[in-house]
């Protein structure tokens, strides 16, 4: 028989994944919100520190954004991107100890973290050329977090900035999206207070 060209081979791209978004959130009264204060006070951690310890034994590598610009050596306005990275610290939650005892330890490490917010960035950049760092970066990202990326970032009290805004307007502050989620299929959680409240998206 005769064999025919089907013609030129054209490769199709893969088909793209259907990545599903899921949101839940909390909110907490402003006497819950000034019991967790207070007891973080007493017990000498952090809200951040706290925060994170609650998440812990279900995601026991978080990120932890990290606002880089103090550190360049010319201001950037309001530019974001690299300049905006986060430390990942890697704790296993030890069921033996108090929870308060925990957040204390992810509190150390998270400080060591944060000595040096770029040390993986250097690291990662001596090794891959600048126009590899923009597909490996995810993939570093993941590497850091033995699975799928998690990071909190704590906004802390807002209402010095909005609450006039909220004020003369009909606007009311609901959800803050973590930029890391669509770039690297992630879960991300937002907290802020507004008028002693806070809330945890």
């Amino acid at each position: 028989g005769e064999m025919r060209s089907s013609g030129p081979h054209v490769s199709r791209p893969p088909p793209a994944v259907a990545y599903s978004h899921h949101r839940r959130f909390w909110e907490l009264d402003e006497a819950l919100t000034a019991r967790l204060l207070s007891r973080c006070r007493g017990e000498g951690v952090s809200v951040h520190a706290a925060l994170c310890t609650a998440f812990l034994p279900d995601f026991p590598s978080i990120h932890t954004s990290v606002n880089a610009r103090a550190l360049l050596a010319r201001p950037v306005g309001e530019c974001v991107g690299d300049l905006v990275g986060s430390v990942m610290v890697r704790l296993r939650y030890r069921e033996g100890r108090t929870f308060w005892a925990n957040a204390r330890r992810f509190q150390r490490r998270l400080r060591r973290g944060l000595v040096n917010p770029f040390g993986m960035y250097r690291l990662f950049s001596k090794a891959v050329g600048p126009g590899l760092m923009e597909k490996l970066g995810p993939l570093l990202v993941k590497l850091q977090g033995k699975a799928r990326p998690f990071g909190i970032t704590n906004l802390g009290r807002l209402d010095d900035r909005a609450s006039e805004l909220f004020d003369r307007t009909d606007l009311r502050l609901e959800s803050f999206f973590g930029a890391m989620t669509p770039k690297f299929d992630a879960s991300a959680v937002s907290v802020y207070t507004v008028r002693g409240r806070m809330r945890v998206n």
